[in-house]
């Protein structure tokens, strides 16, 4: 665990430096809780990430909040961090997506008396509600925690505190298991955001350093705060701010509804603070106090993991066939997705691409974490306007390798990380963008081409396949071509976008094998296909060889020459390796027969 951490030594010559005193003890007390998070980001991440304290929500295409729960055996949850409902409530609106991540197996009596209570409840407030898992665990457990995404894919403005708004503390109920104050405060802020009469609100998760963080975050550089903390605040209470021309409609409101709202400071036009804890102790400073989290470790990123565990070969079991392989490769795919858990997929609004990796002290597995995300959206024909990381950062190496895709890619703009120390041991990368395609989903037919994009180059060590056959492979180690895997992108986006693409899937677990199953068992059409693809690879490497990045595509006959031009244009190379065929079989190099089923 990272935190709380205790300031730097440079850090106390910067506040020297600005106020041209030491601190207080109350004031370092003081300081450290407000600037906790940014502490601990600064030991993981880029400067450009903890600097998000100054990116407001209206620089983003999607609200977006999280929160975790604990469920219970009944079924029932409490809050244990976090309150998505009222946070989007105090902006008027309900999420249009929530997605919940079981960090554990359930039960299937307690995911259905869960899920029973949460879908009734949300789809009556029009939110479309999705589940996956957040683990790889077999055994099912009775009670645990979910971690709940909770994204607005409308259009909505989200302000920034104006000079001369006066803050608020609203006091209301703790949140329940029902809608009802979520369902009342909606409706108002709604009303008043639209009259500019509110200015800015955000939910309370547990004492007054939220407030003060949440300020610091909404309010413009050049811009400051007067607050007085007398007041006791709670869990589910809320800071507004609020207009004082139209003040008494307000209050009229909320006083109506049963809320009542205590006046605790407003917003300056000089960019200082003034903090009072109680009537005779009054903290000063400048707003720049708080700009010494762009104080960082600076120390150059490794390129590659420069620790590679020496592992024995094993002999492959001569009994082990190829279509065994893959029937186990089938059952371990059917069990990480289980039919009883929806899916993240497209819908009118909005497109979502996901990964779930499991967190390793390495580069690579974060560099994946993001890769696979930005494909699975890729596959679907957009790309992020915005990422949201969720993660436990044991793992600081793992956080860089995330960090160095995104910034490849560019989207470090677009992406914001939601840290959980010690809590889960899985890292959650969801990739959203607004659907504007026409067409959903584009049925393929017989005769259709299957295209690879990109190249096999038969990684074994660590795949799928040498789990299920016990075979450890040193050497032919998993890399990746950020560069080829981003043109490898934006060639799946146009081509599906324009219509030329039916179908993508990734390379994925599981090598070309898989990645073609999946490709064709997704159609649900009852085709089959035959492929035929020669490379300097042995069998096995050419069939499980898991080499991400690569992609295969399903192209109709005449819009062949047209995909291809596509490909030169991004300088991606792709090559024909099968058509679609009137078959219930999936047959690769006549070597290899797997049977498809119609779902």
């Amino acid at each position: 665990m990272l935190g709380p951490l205790r300031f730097e030594e440079a850090d106390y010559h910067y506040f020297e430096n600005i106020l041209g005193r030491q601190l207080s003890e109350k004031e370092i007390y003081f300081l450290e809780n407000i600037l906790d998070l940014w502490l601990q980001k600064r030991t993981l991440l880029s400067g450009y990430f903890i600097n998000q304290k100054d990116l407001h929500d209206g620089a983003l295409r999607f609200k977006t909040d999280v929160e975790i729960r604990r469920v219970a055996m009944d079924g029932s949850w409490s809050f244990e961090n976090g309150n998505i409902m009222r946070s989007f409530a105090l902006n008027g609106a309900y999420p249009s997506h929530m997605l919940f991540c079981w960090t554990f197996l359930p039960t299937k009596t307690l995911y259905k008396k869960f899920w029973d209570k949460e879908q009734k409840k949300l789809e009556r407030c029009g939110i479309s509600i999705h589940s996956c898992l957040l683990t790889q665990e077999i055994e099912r457990k009775r009670q645990g925690e979910v971690l709940v995404f909770g994204i607005d894919s409308s259009n909505h403005t989200y302000r920034t505190l104006l000079t001369g708004c006066d803050l608020y503390i609203l006091k209301i109920p703790i949140p329940g298991v029902s809608l009802k104050h979520e369902t009342v405060l909606r409706d108002i802020f709604l009303k008043y955001w639209k009259m500019e009469a509110i200015q800015f609100a955000s939910v309370i998760n547990k004492n007054w350093f939220d407030v003060i963080r949440s300020l610091i975050s909404s309010i413009p550089r050049i811009n400051g705060f007067k607050i007085q903390l007398h007041e006791k605040v709670k869990a589910g209470d809320a800071i507004i701010g609020l207009n004082p021309i139209t003040l008494t409609k307000v209050k009229k409101s909320f006083s109506k509804s049963g809320y009542s709202i205590i006046r605790v400071g407003k917003i300056l036009s000089e960019p200082k603070l003034e903090i009072s804890f109680n009537r005779q102790s009054v903290i000063k400073w400048p707003r720049s106090i708080f700009d010494l989290s762009l104080i960082q470790d600076n120390s150059a990123m490794p390129e590659l993991d420069n620790h590679l565990e020496k592992i024995h070969r094993k002999k492959v079991k001569k009994n082990y066939k190829y279509n065994k392989i893959i029937e186990k490769m089938i059952e371990v795919h059917n069990h990480n997705d289980q039919p009883w858990v929806s899916h993240f997929l497209i819908d009118i609004n909005l497109m979502a691409g996901q990964n779930m990796t499991k967190i390793e002290n390495n580069i690579g597995s974060g560099i994946r974490s993001v890769a696979d995300a930005v494909r699975d959206l890729a596959c679907k024909g957009g790309w992020p306007e915005q990422v949201l990381i969720s993660a436990e950062p044991s793992s600081k190496y793992s956080v860089k390798g995330q960090y160095t895709v995104l910034e490849k890619f560019g989207l470090i703009d677009q992406t914001h990380f939601h840290f959980y120390f010690d809590r889960y041991s899985y890292a959650k990368v969801i990739g959203l963008s607004h659907n504007d395609r026409m067409e959903i989903f584009k049925k393929g037919q017989a005769g259709d081409f299957i295209s690879l994009l990109g190249s096999l180059k038969g990684e074994l060590n660590g795949s799928l396949y040498s789990k299920i056959v016990d075979f450890s492979i040193s050497g032919n180690q998993r890399s990746t071509d950020i560069v080829l895997e981003y043109d490898i992108n934006h060639v799946l986006i146009q081509a599906l976008k324009v219509g030329v693409a039916r179908k993508a899937q990734t390379i994925t677990n599981g090598g070309l094998a898989m990645s073609l199953w999946l490709l064709i068992q997704d159609l649900d059409l009852g085709l089959g296909a035959k492929v035929t693809i020669s490379r300097k690879l042995s069998l096995a490497e050419l069939l499980f060889g898991e080499s991400f990045g690569a992609a295969l595509v399903i192209i109709s006959e005449q819009d062949l020459m047209e995909f291809q031009r596509i490909c030169m244009a991004r300088g991606v190379p792709c090559s024909t390796i099968g058509r679609l065929q009137e078959s219930s079989f999936l047959t690769i190099n006549n070597r290899v027969n797997i049977p498809l089923k119609k779902r």
